[in-house]
């Protein structure tokens, strides 16, 4: 279940967030650090961190792991 949770998000966010996803080849080993994170830092990190008006902290893999179905539905209804 979350094999098929992270799969799902790392999809949604590779192709639904990247201005040039029909261009660009998709790499063979979607790793977070190197392409989830960096979408994540530029589109939701600015809310989602301490202190801020997100309820909830996005920083880490463990975050965005633990919300990963609310992430996924959010993404999926834009």
């Amino acid at each position: 279940m979350r094999t098929q949770c992270y799969l799902s998000i790392v999809s949604v966010f590779w192709i639904g967030l990247s201005v040039q996803a029909s261009e660009t080849p998709r790499p063979e080993e979607i790793t977070f650090s190197e392409h989830i994170a960096p979408i994540v830092f530029n589109n939701c990190a600015s809310c989602h961190r301490p202190n801020e008006a997100a309820p909830f902290s996005l920083m880490s893999y463990r975050n965005v792991q633990k919300r990963g179905e609310l992430i996924l539905t959010v993404i999926e209804d834009r």
